[in-house]
């Protein structure tokens, strides 16, 4: 299992939607960005430090749009 979380684009609804997984914990928000704060957020409830909070590990790099159908 990676320690880094995926990132994808879902249809739910209608509308699309974020889906962040990792670590066996999926969340889905309208934005990037929440989907990624409330990933992280459901890992330090259940106890585990998310891989992406420390300064020394890899994370997202910048995107020009981060909405989906933007």
């Amino acid at each position: 299992m990676s320690e880094l979380p995926t990132w994808e684009v879902i249809p739910r609804g209608g509308q699309l939607l974020w889906r962040v997984c990792g670590l066996g914990m999926c969340v889905e928000a309208c934005s990037g960005e929440r989907a990624q704060v409330e990933w992280e957020a459901l890992c330090r409830s259940k106890g585990v430090e998310p891989p992406s909070a420390g300064p020394d590990q890899p994370r997202r790099g910048p995107s020009e749009v981060d909405e989906p159908g933007v």
